[in-house]
């Protein structure tokens, strides 16, 4: 959304220390996701001459994106 404030504090723009993953994103880390690095979903990637920095959006919430065609539990 446009609300800054839902996620980010005024102390400090990050870490997001107000975000929930379950009531924020797209996609709600329940059963055997919440137990997933967070660097599967969130790469870090380079920027030319600057600080690396980590993926939050966009990210592919499809099954397909992480497991394979069939390997899915229902």
């Amino acid at each position: 959304g446009s609300d800054c404030g839902r996620c980010h504090g005024l102390e400090a723009f990050a870490p997001a220390g107000r975000f929930d993953h379950n009531r924020d994103a797209a996609f709600s880390l329940k059963g055997a996701h919440q137990n997933v690095v967070c660097g599967k979903c969130h790469p870090t990637q380079p920027v030319p001459g600057g600080k690396p920095r980590v993926l939050y959006r966009p990210v592919d919430a499809r099954c397909e994106s992480c497991h394979a065609k069939g390997s899915v539990k229902p």
